[in-house]
């Protein structure tokens, strides 16, 4: 991010960041591939099917269709697999935390100090950067409610403070649900540690109400304009949709024009591939209410099966990535949001590795 947006510009280096992105992902996922080549294969080609068939409908941009197959095949599915693959749950929660501090240094650096190089900020709003903040943050608040380590709730406040004023208000949306998931599904009851979490969010909102004072008072105002969360709050656009309710009435209006079959991926995006953001809609106008419907079902059930039947690792971890996928209700599409596909490889991991201790227990039932 910082070479491409800072040295040389959004394009020039657009080819080798890809390039890294997709040597990194074949390096996660080459251990899985090796070991259930069929699946993954059969993943893959089930997704070139989908994008064929919308292809073969003749709604979807030809370049949209193209870059967001990449995106699917190339990025979502092969993290998804690979994070389903990976039998010891702890080892991938032990590496995200292992990395959560150093990113949210990274980025509070980044942020705060507004490295300016060859005229172009880097402290200012990003989305993509306040996606990458919030990933971090669940990370170290889950920590937090398990161990509440000084170090981490410093870091902690730190990314949730910087992502209040420089974020996006999805990923902040995001973060108050993971808190909500957290406190529902995961945690037992403990006065101590609950004490500690109002006592934070109690020290984050009155952080919040000082800097919103000082602002209104005309003190130092030069870099408000890159607060963009605080700058919508002042004035009075915070809860306003930036365009989605035209966008929404827009999908609607197709969706009530091929209610059950749909318009396939893709399918009739306007403006060269301005999605629906909200997954709800987007998965209903691709495949239509039957199928559509049958999809979402599945998600949902799914993931509520596993918070009640697996363990409290597998628990966190689908907290942390559900909490981060949340976004596409608001934002985003489902086509390129790995966060999802990393909820779907959990859930489906741990369906199956249930099934395989079952059918483990019963040889040694019946052996006995």
């Amino acid at each position: 991010m910082f070479i491409q947006k800072g040295l040389f510009g959004n394009k020039i280096l657009l080819i080798a960041n890809y390039g890294v992105l997709a040597f990194a992902i074949g390096m996660i996922c080459m251990c899985y591939v090796q070991r259930e080549t069929a699946k993954f294969m059969l993943g893959e080609l089930g997704a070139l099917v989908v994008f064929l068939c919308s292809y073969l409908y003749g709604y979807a941009q030809t370049s949209v269709l193209l870059y967001n197959m990449i995106w699917l095949m190339g990025v979502c599915i092969p993290l998804g697999y690979a994070f389903g693959g990976i039998r010891d749950r702890k080892k991938i929660y032990t590496w995200l935390y292992k990395l959560a501090k150093p990113a949210v240094t990274i980025l509070f650096v980044t942020y705060v100090l507004e490295f300016k190089v060859w005229h172009v900020y880097l402290g200012e709003y990003d989305m993509a950067l306040s996606y990458a903040m919030l990933l971090s943050c669940t990370i170290l608040c889950n920590e937090v409610f398990e161990h509440a380590c000084l170090k981490d709730i410093v870091c902690l406040m730190a990314g949730v403070g910087v992502n209040i004023l420089y974020g996006c208000r999805g990923a902040n949306v995001c973060f108050a649900l993971f808190l909500v998931c957290k406190v529902l599904w995961d945690i037992k009851p403990d006065t101590k540690r609950y004490s500690l979490i109002f006592v934070g969010m109690l020290l984050v909102g009155i952080g919040v109400i000082v800097l919103l004072l000082v602002v209104n008072s005309g003190i130092d105002t030069s870099r408000t304009i890159r607060f963009r969360g605080i700058q919508k709050l002042l004035s009075g656009e915070f809860l306003k949709s930036e365009g989605r309710n035209s966008l929404y009435s827009y999908y609607f209006e197709l969706f009530q024009e091929r209610p059950f079959a749909g318009w396939g991926v893709c399918g009739m995006w306007p403006d060269g591939g301005n999605y629906p953001h909200n997954i709800v809609i987007e998965i209903l106008i691709s495949f239509g209410s039957i199928v559509g419907g049958g999809i979402l079902l599945i998600l949902a059930l799914g993931v509520f099966a596993m918070f009640r039947n697996s363990r409290k690792t597998e628990r966190m971890l689908l907290c942390i990535y559900l909490a981060n996928a949340a976004g596409l209700i608001i934002s985003g599409t489902f086509l390129q949001n790995p966060t999802l596909y990393i909820c779907m490889g959990i859930v489906i991991g741990q369906s199956y590795m249930g099934k395989k201790r079952y059918l483990n227990t019963q040889e040694r039932y019946v052996g006995d």
